[in-house]
């Protein structure tokens, strides 16, 4: 075997998949401000994908994009916070708080701005709208997904306006894995 051909397979495990693709998708907090809202995606890689007899395809994710909708402009004198956050999970989050510690969340962005009006002037932190989440690890490996959907939650606090979008992009490619491997990200992602 080549030198090429076993980074390859060391990579992708045997799919010779090492070109990442994009899954982009979009969603928003629905018709209510300050509000949680879950949405399912088809994941790219379904079941049935051809593959090695003994193997089965996952979707391995490498990076997240996210574009977070914009703060609104401010119009209170008190102290105040207000929050954009996102989770992508394999499972249905539902409207509650969505906690890292939940098995099923491979991602959470979070991000709070705190401004204040005060005699000398206007206080207020600003954190940038797009931001990456990189998910890989030293050796270019990323979290293995086996399920059919991707669920992202989107939620906002103290934002005035409804239907606040939010836009992202994953970052994956194929990888073949054995199928007890496969059996055993299923379960731990249900």
């Amino acid at each position: 075997m080549s030198k090429r051909r076993r980074v390859d397979y060391a990579l992708t495990g045997g799919s010779g998949d090492v070109n990442p693709q994009f899954y982009s998708g979009e969603g928003g907090t629905g018709e209510e401000s300050n509000y949680a809202a879950t949405s399912a995606y088809i994941s790219p890689v379904s079941r049935g994908l051809p593959a090695p007899r003994g193997k089965a395809v996952v979707m391995e994710v490498l990076k997240i994009f996210v574009d977070l909708p914009d703060y609104e402009a401010l119009t209170s004198t008190a102290v105040a916070n207000r929050a954009r956050f996102i989770s992508f999970s394999t499972r249905d989050l539902g409207a509650g708080f969505v906690k890292l510690s939940d098995p099923t969340v491979f991602a959470k962005y979070a991000d709070e701005q705190v401004y204040a009006f005060t005699a000398a002037g206007t206080v207020c932190s600003f954190q940038p709208s797009t931001i990456s989440l990189d998910l890989t690890d030293g050796a270019g490996h990323g979290i293995l997904i086996a399920t059919d959907y991707i669920y992202v939650q989107y939620n906002t606090t103290q934002f005035g306006a409804a239907n606040v979008p939010f836009y992202w992009k994953i970052l994956y490619r194929f990888k073949t894995v054995a199928l007890t491997e496969y059996i055993g990200i299923v379960q731990s992602q249900s």
